[in-house]
């Protein structure tokens, strides 16, 4: 169903407005249905809408849905771009986490790398896991892991497999590092930005699945061949040890 223009993608597409048109009824506001069902995105692009109540609420007296961005916060609530002024006891931020995968404290590898410097535009890793430059470095759910089309839960597993068959070479080799080599990690990242074209994360739509942005790189999801990857790692050639 992640395939662009896949009938199964088609099918759900489909499905997908008639139950939104279903669920939408009771809003009075003529231009909202109509505004709602007119993006152009196909399900999946972004994370799909919550749970059942979560449109149905909007059909509520004391529920209004809003697409203009806001002015700032003034003291009575908040301000829009069009001179709307809504009153409110409590403002919750519910905008989204920090996606950019750039860590709280500072992380230098060889020569002076950062991963500030390295991820601040275009997030980077090898199989989600690890990152040239910074040696015995092994991440979860890093860059292109397979967070919106399988279950997390499994991916965590693969990955703590992977990182315990070099922990135990490192260990019976007596190495002292290991480090991705910069050559394999571009290929790898390369191959995932091609094969992501077809998928439904290509579609314009801003989304963590592209570091917040609408179109562009792919930083969230990843293809099968990772997991292959990592359960039969070939390690002369891609990595220095």
């Amino acid at each position: 169903m992640l395939y662009k223009d896949h009938p199964m993608q088609l099918g759900l597409t489909q499905a997908s407005r008639e139950q939104m048109e279903e669920r939408m009824k009771g809003i009075p506001d003529p231009e909202i249905v109509p505004k709602m069902l007119s993006l152009e995105l196909r399900p999946g692009c972004r994370r799909l809408t919550p749970g059942d109540g979560y449109l149905e609420a909007f059909s509520h007296d004391n529920a209004t849905l809003t697409f203009d961005p806001i002015e700032r916060i003034t003291e009575l609530g908040i301000k829009t771009l069009t001179g709307d002024e809504q009153q409110f006891d409590v403002i919750v931020c519910a905008t989204g986490f920090d996606t950019s995968f750039i860590p709280s404290w500072k992380m230098v590898g060889r020569h002076g790398a950062t991963l500030e410097e390295r991820w601040k535009v275009n997030p980077e890793a090898f199989f989600a896991v690890q990152v040239d430059t910074m040696p015995n470095y092994f991440i979860f759910n890093g860059h292109n892991c397979p967070v919106s089309h399988g279950s997390l839960l499994t991916q965590v597993s693969w990955t703590c497999d992977y990182i315990l068959r070099w922990a135990k070479k490192i260990a019976a080799e007596d190495r002292k590092s290991i480090d991705v080599r910069k050559e394999a990690m571009e290929d790898y990242n390369v191959y995932c930005q091609e094969f992501l074209k077809r998928m439904v994360w290509s579609d314009e739509c801003r989304s963590w699945y592209k570091n917040g942005k609408s179109t562009g790189h792919f930083t969230g999801v990843t293809v099968k061949v990772c997991v292959i990857s990592m359960e039969q790692v070939i390690w002369r050639g891609i990595w220095t040890i």
